[in-house]
């Protein structure tokens, strides 16, 4: 995979997250935000707002992801409750959901959710279109 490679006011960055100033005498200036800083920072100008950006909604989309994964979990183990044991019949909702509340499923709905996450991105990122 070719390194791509970006111009930030002055700055030059690649895919591992390096910054190398592009000349030498990068001199301080001032940003967007008024205040001073090097233009061999990574966060410079709008396209540190850019990043910003970028990261929040990666944050955000991880989040949603295994959250709907933990969901597919609850909602699995309250139709067990229903179907294969039929206790949840007998017993009622507010039983069945008391019954799948516990911190051992709730361990193992997150775990199952990262590596979930963490094979759906290898997927993603390995068999996108190009």
């Amino acid at each position: 995979m070719a390194a791509r490679r970006q111009s930030i006011v002055g700055v030059s960055t690649c895919w591992k997250g390096a910054a190398t100033p592009e000349s030498a005498d990068a001199k301080p200036r001032l940003n967007d935000a008024g205040s001073q800083r090097a233009e061999s920072s990574w966060f410079v100008g709008s396209e540190g707002g850019r990043l910003k950006e970028w990261m929040k909604n990666s944050v955000w989309r991880t989040t949603i992801e295994i959250g709907f994964i933990v969901f597919l979990f609850y909602s699995n183990l309250l139709m067990g409750e229903f179907e294969r044991s039929s206790k949840g019949m007998q017993m009622g909702l507010a039983w069945a959901v008391r019954d799948i509340f516990t911190k051992s499923n709730f361990l193992i709905a997150l775990v199952a959710a990262l590596i979930g996450y963490v094979v759906f991105e290898f997927l993603r990122t390995n068999f996108q279109s190009k």
